[in-house]
């Protein structure tokens, strides 16, 4: 199948899916006149891909976790490098969260201390 119906099949763009070739993640055949060539084993791989990167995983975390993963994506064989891996992705997605509740609780107190009736500068009226 070519790239678009593979982008589809598996929720993403045809753009990610060279991204995920060009760091080693995908390996399509490619035909005679160059077009890449997904079977199978490659949909199986790029919707694993996809569900480990919306769970947040970097690429480089999934580099490690996919060779663990289950068909389905969603779960994992207990490979000796996925758990401490895992878990440092754990700890990187909590930091980000307390930075991100940090900046939000700042964003209110700065609303909080708006001026009345005072138009903020670029505003649309």
């Amino acid at each position: 199948m070519r790239i678009a119906e593979l982008a589809e099949r598996v929720g993403t763009s045809p753009r990610m899916l060279r991204y995920y070739e060009q760091e080693g993640l995908l390996t399509p055949d490619r035909g005679a006149n160059g077009y890449r060539d997904y079977d199978c084993a490659d949909v199986r791989t790029a919707r694993q891909i996809v569900v480990l990167s919306a769970a947040g995983l970097t690429l480089d975390a999934i580099r490690v976790v996919l060779p663990c993963a289950a068909v389905d994506g969603r779960r994992l064989r207990a490979c000796p490098a996925v758990a401490p891996e895992l878990r440092g992705q754990l700890t990187t997605i909590r930091e980000r969260i307390e930075t991100l509740r940090s900046s939000a609780d700042a964003i209110e107190t700065y609303l909080d201390t708006l001026e009345p009736g005072v138009p903020v500068s670029g505003a649309r009226a």
